[in-house]
C-alpha cells in the first residue's frame, strides 16, 4: 500500500479522535510523515515494506532515533505486501533497522490499526 494511501486511511480513521497532521517537508530531510497527539505528542514514519531492509530515505532513521532518545514517542508504521499493518515503537525501530528478527519487535501486527496505535506501549515491568 502506498504511503499516500496509508496517510489517508490514518487521517480518516483516527482524525476525529486524535490530532493527526500529515507533513510533507522538502526543506528539511528526515522529518517523519505524520505528527500526532493522542495522550502525548509523537511522530510516525510510514513505509511500504516487502520484508527486506526498510527503505528509509536520507536522514529519516536518524531523525526518529534522535527523537526517541530524547524521550519522544517515535513510530514506524509499515504495510506489507499482504496488507498487514505493523507498528514499531522507539528502540524497536533501531532493532529492525539493524536487521534483527522483526515479528517479536512489533508493538502491533494486524489487518488494521487499533485505536491504541498512537499510544506508547509500556513494558509490563513498568506497570
Amino acid at each position: 500500500m502506498r504511503e499516500s494511501r496509508m496517510r489517508k486511511i490514518i487521517k480518516e480513521h483516527f482524525g476525529k479522535r486524535i490530532l493527526i497532521q500529515p507533513i510533507e517537508s522538502h526543506a528539511t530531510t528526515g522529518i517523519p510523515d505524520i505528527f500526532f497527539f493522542d495522550q502525548e505528542p509523537g511522530w510516525a514514519e510510514l513505509k511500504e515494506w516487502d520484508g527486506g531492509k526498510v527503505p528509509f530515505g536520507p536522514g529519516q532513521f536518524a531523525w526518529l532515533t534522535n527523537y526517541w532518545k530524547r524521550g519522544g514517542l517515535a513510530l514506524l508504521i509499515i504495510t506489507t505486501r499482504d496488507d498487514l499493518w505493523v507498528v514499531f515503537q522507539n528502540n524497536n525501530i533501531q532493532r529492525l533497522y539493524d536487521g534483527q528478527e522483526w515479528m517479536d519487535k512489533a508493538s502491533w501486527i494486524g489487518c488494521e490499526l487499533p485505536e491504541t496505535s498512537f499510544r506508547r506501549i509500556r513494558a509490563l515491568s513498568a506497570l
